[in-house]
């Protein structure tokens, strides 16, 4: 009998940790919202929505061309060759790589 409720207090456990896990959004989630192409080259615009969740460090990565951003909710910090910019959430905001 007690290796029946500790079994079962096991499972439970489990079933419950798994659920949570399941519910954890992904790190980051790109929607691309419109592409278009720059006339003259062979380069195209890409204005897309990315949801970064919170503490989620993106990683050093580079971008064929100019990219900018603006932070609808919250805070960004962007660290390049540049010095480090903060941007907090404002219509105004932008950061920019380039």
């Amino acid at each position: 009998m007690l290796r029946t409720m500790a079994l079962l207090a096991a499972m439970a456990l489990l079933m419950t940790v798994a659920g949570v896990q399941a519910q954890q959004p992904p790190p980051i989630k790109r929607t691309i919202l419109q592409k278009s192409d720059v006339p003259g080259t062979s380069m195209e615009v890409v204005l897309g929505l990315a949801e970064i969740s919170p503490g989620v460090n993106i990683g050093r990565h580079t971008h064929p061309g100019p990219e900018q951003g603006t932070v609808i909710e919250g805070e960004l910090v962007l660290v390049s060759e540049m010095p480090t910019k903060i941007a907090t959430a404002a219509p105004t905001t932008a950061a920019s790589t380039k």
